[in-house]
């Protein structure tokens, strides 16, 4: 019955509990703390690790980086081509394959650029084509040209800004992600850049850069023109068909209009019989 009536002290009793808590969170501050210290340790260790590495990767990409330029900077000088000496030859080309005429010609081409609202600027061009003859002229507007180029009744070589001489035209340009693209537009032209592939890697082959001489050239075209009969025989044909449809509707209308003629004939016929029986009829009853 004393014991019953013994004061327990809980206040004492829970400050047990909440040191042992404290002790507890002590001891969990203390891993996390440490865990932290380890990480980033481990972070410098593993940083550390890739340095030699990452400058060795980081050399290898400057080292491919140059190969690759350097390839694309030889690529785009054997395809590099003394402007005179490769349009005479395009010339014959285009003239052979498309079964008629087409002749080099260098003209102005006016672009009308737009600067502000309701203000414009003209800049003047040089434009290097190779043309069908019928077309031919000083002067061409931007729209002109497209659509010259697009009914190919030109091919156009080059276009730069007036009053700079142009010696060399390059068929290879590198883009900023060192892409090797056509530096010029072939379109329906596909069978050029054919032709100037071969001539590229004829110089890659015999370690040839601009000695590819007139007479080099125009072999490799008798050779590469062998490989296109059948597109020249369709194209002949085409250009054939296209000659005679005037006649061909000239006939038509010469036809047409004979047949017309005969049509009235016969109506005149026709009618003069039927002024003509009464006539005859009359002179029977007589």
């Amino acid at each position: 019955m004393e014991d019953a009536i013994k004061p327990f002290n809980f206040i004492k009793e829970q400050k047990t509990y909440i040191k042992q808590h404290k002790k507890t969170l002590d001891e969990q501050l203390e891993l996390t703390k440490q865990e932290k210290q380890d990480i980033e340790a481990a972070k410098v260790r593993i940083i550390s690790s890739y340095q030699a590495p990452k400058s060795r990767a980081k050399e290898k990409v400057h080292n491919s980086r140059e190969q690759l330029e350097a390839y694309n900077q030889h690529i785009i000088v054997v395809s590099t081509f003394d402007i005179q000496l490769i349009s005479g030859i395009l010339e014959q080309l285009i003239s052979m394959v498309e079964c008629e005429d087409y002749v080099y010609h260098q003209a102005v081409n006016n672009v009308n650029k737009p600067l502000i609202s309701d203000v414009h600027q003209i800049i003047s061009r040089s434009v290097y084509m190779i043309v069908k003859p019928t077309y031919k002229k000083e002067m061409y507007n931007s729209t002109e040209i497209r659509e010259l180029f697009s009914s190919m009744e030109a091919f156009i070589l080059l276009k730069i800004r007036d009053g700079i001489e142009q010696q060399e035209v390059s068929f290879y340009a590198q883009t900023d992600d060192l892409e090797l693209v056509p530096a010029i537009e072939y379109g329906k032209y596909s069978y050029v850049k054919e032709f100037i592939d071969i001539l590229i890697r004829h110089r890659l082959q015999n370690s040839e850069k601009h000695e590819l001489t007139e007479m080099t050239l125009l072999e490799l075209m008798s050779e590469f023109i062998k490989s296109k009969e059948a597109l020249i025989a369709k194209n002949d044909a085409r250009r054939l068909l296209e000659k005679s449809e005037p006649l061909r509707q000239k006939l038509e209308f010469d036809n047409t209009q004979k047949q017309d003629e005969l049509e009235r004939a016969i109506t005149e016929l026709e009618t003069a019989k039927l002024h003509i029986q009464p006539v005859i009829s009359s002179g029977a009853k007589k």
